[in-house]
This record gives C-alpha cells, sequence and structure tokens, in this order.
C-alpha cells in the first residue's frame, strides 16, 4: 500500500462501503475520479479492506518498515552498491543485487534514495514529431475510455515483438540502461557483420508464446509462415481468439494487407495494429514510435539478456538454447505486473501529451 496515499486509501474504502462492497464499480468510480492514475488492483482494494476491518486502520506500519530498511541500508553497504555501480555503471540490479547478497528492491532504493542515481536507458529511436504525439496520445485516450468502461481488457491483450540477439555480445540499445547521477554521453561500437538470432515471442498477463526463430531477415512470407504456422495454431487450439487481442507495432511486414486479412480471420476486431482500423474500420491502430508501450520491448528482452548471457553462450544453436530455456523460467507474477504496467504508462502518457514514458520502469 505504500503507493499510495492516507487520502487515496480513504477515498478507497469510502467508494467500496458506498458500492455496497462491489470491487468492480469501487474500482470503476476510482478510475472516474483519477483519470490519469493507474487503477488499484483488486488484490490492493482487498487487502485495504481486510486490514480495516483487523486493525481499524489504513495506515502502514511505518516505524517497522523504516526499521528494516537500515538494517539492510547500512553505510558499509551503500558504500559497497556505490563503488560497483561506478566501476561497472550498466550493470543490471539483479546482477548487483546477486553479487551483494541483497533484495533487487533493496538495491533499487539504494541507488535511489541513497545515491541519488537513475537508470538512463540508450535509446536508438526518431524524434517523435507533433503528428506522432498526437496519434500516441489519441490512441492512449480512446484506449483507456473503452478499460475504463470495461471494453477493453488489458490482461486480455496478446502484444507481440522481436529482437536481435547478438552472439558476440553487441548490445540492442533499446534495452542498455546506465546508472548515475547525470545522464551520459556513450557511444557503442557495433561489429561489421555480427552474429545474430532474431526471436519472436508473444505475451499476455499469463503466459508467453514463444521464441520463434527466423532465419535471416523478416519479410511479409517469413512473417506470414509464423502467423500460418506457430502462432495461430496455437491462439485456435487455447480459443484465445474468442477473449483477447492481438498487438504488433506497425514494422512493414506485419502490417502487408494479406496478413492483415489473416489476423481478420481469426481475431476478427479484436486487433491493435496500424492499418487495421482502415482496412477493416475496427480494431485500434497501433501509434508509430511506440517501444516505451510494449511490455515485450520495457521488460521482457532485457530481462532475456540479463540472464542468457551470464554463461556467455559460445555457439548459435547454444544462444538459441538459452533464449529458449530463459522465456520458459519467467515467472508468472512478473507477466502479469508487465502488462499491469501497460495501463499505467498510457495513463502517464496522457500527462505527458504523447511523448515518451521511458521514466516509467516496470
Amino acid at each position: 500500500m505504500e503507493h499510495y496515499s492516507i487520502e487515496d486509501r480513504i477515498f478507497m474504502l469510502e467508494i467500496y462501503l458506498k458500492s455496497n462492497e462491489n470491487a468492480t464499480e469501487a474500482l470503476r468510480k476510482w478510475a472516474t475520479q483519477h483519470k490519469n492514475r493507474p487503477k488499484p488492483h483488486r488484490n490492493t482494494l482487498r487487502k485495504l479492506v481486510e486490514k480495516f476491518r483487523k486493525t481499524g486502520s489504513v495506515a502502514d506500519d511505518a516505524g517497522e518498515r523504516s526499521n528494516k530498511n537500515r538494517t539492510v541500508r547500512t553505510p558499509e553497504i551503500i558504500e559497497q552498491v556505490d563503488e560497483i555501480i561506478r566501476r561497472e555503471p550498466s550493470i543490471s540490479t539483479r546482477r548487483l543485487a546477486q553479487q551483494l547478497g541483497l533484495s533487487a528492491s533493496s538495491v533499487c532504493r539504494i541507488l535511489k534514495d541513497d545515491l541519488k542515481m537513475y537508470p538512463y536507458r540508450l535509446q536508438v529511436h526518431q524524434r517523435l514529431n507533433e503528428n506522432s504525439m498526437t496519434l500516441r496520445y489519441n490512441f492512449a485516450a480512446d484506449f483507456l475510455e473503452l478499460d475504463d468502461s470495461n471494453q477493453i481488457d488489458p490482461s486480455k491483450i496478446i502484444f507481440s515483438d522481436e529482437a536481435h540477439f547478438w552472439l558476440d555480445g553487441y548490445i540492442n540499445s533499446q534495452n542498455f540502461r546506465v546508472w548515475g547521477t547525470e545522464k551520459p554521453q556513450l557511444t557503442l561500437n557495433k561489429p561489421l557483420h555480427p552474429k545474430k538470432v532474431t526471436a519472436w515471442c508473444a505475451m499476455s498477463s499469463k503466459f508467453i508464446i514463444g521464441p520463434y526463430f527466423f532465419e535471416g531477415s523478416i519479410d511479409s512470407a517469413s512473417y506470414r509462415k509464423m502467423l500460418e504456422e506457430y502462432f495461430l495454431p496455437r491462439v485456435m487450439r487455447d480459443r484465445l481468439n474468442e477473449d483477447h487481442y492481438f498487438q504488433q507495432d506497425g514494422a512493414s511486414p506485419h502490417v502487408t494487407e494479406d496478413n492483415l486479412r489473416l489476423l481478420n480471420g481469426v481475431f476478427g476486431p479484436k486487433v491493435i495494429s496500424r492499418r487495421y482500423p482502415d482496412l477493416f474500420e475496427s480494431g485500434l491502430a497501433w501509434p508509430p514510435y511506440s517501444p516505451d508501450l510494449n511490455p515485450l520491448d520495457f521488460f521482457l528482452w532485457g530481462y532475456l539478456k540479463d540472464k542468457i548471457f551470464k554463461d556467455a553462450p559460445k555457439t548459435i544453436n547454444e544462444l538459441r538454447r538459452a533464449i529458449a530455456d530463459v522465456v520458459g523460467s519467467v515467472p508468472a507474477e512478473s507477466c502479469g505486473r508487465t502488462s499491469r504496467s501497460f495501463e499505467k504508462r498510457l495513463r502517464y502518457l496522457i500527462t505527458v501529451d504523447g511523448g515518451y514514458v521511458e521514466t516509467i520502469l516496470s
């Protein structure tokens, strides 16, 4: 409950009681009252009600939590974190936590609260122009209107994307962060002919489908083959098309008329993709230049790279096996948490008028 003020908690409790203890109705009223803030999870509301009924209070035991934090965040530990991060600023918080025997959340608190550092992402993206920002803003507004009126469920979206994994350690700049007190000026040397694997995955709040490995570059034909022979059979087998939306970005191979008609034959109006509403007068148009909204971009690819390169795979086959193994081991709760972050990012995007939301971390 640390993300909500006492006033927020009182409001949550009041609307829950005034809604005849109907959690769905209470959360809908919250969303109406707080347009630009993420809707609390049902478990958050449940725990708040249980706490109030048990203790008569909605406040945290701040003293107990403070004592716990002081036990971990000692001057010696803070100094060790500072020394490691200055020697290796691109180290992931997970690996840093493993080295020091701490939790990842404790390391993040030390970096942000004690050392006043922030995770700067090395980005390579086209600068957003006014039209792109307008399209992003309109997408967020349209989606949140459907969400707030219960016409779409963010947990029932299958997001998709592909990423390159380089055998020699070349870094996909979309998922590379450097910790520091100031934004760094960095360049990366790219090998002339890197050996790489291109992996595609689809991710919802409860599962990941993939990886599917593309041979060579991705074109319309190879993307269609993946849909026909790999993804859509799984969708039809599990009847996911009955209640799930499918999302894809606007890459040219994705949005050919043939491939969009193939998706229309399976998902009907439940597709989020560039060009889709123009062809079928249904679905939603995924906005341009929006990897910051896709859970695979802002979570999964970075998570995989943190894991697979620890053992330094030496061949393409070893790299593929490592990717498949790690994808299969992603915790279900991570899928759910990351999926919920999508709605949070859209609400934040509204406040920045369609600008990038890289500061919202999953």
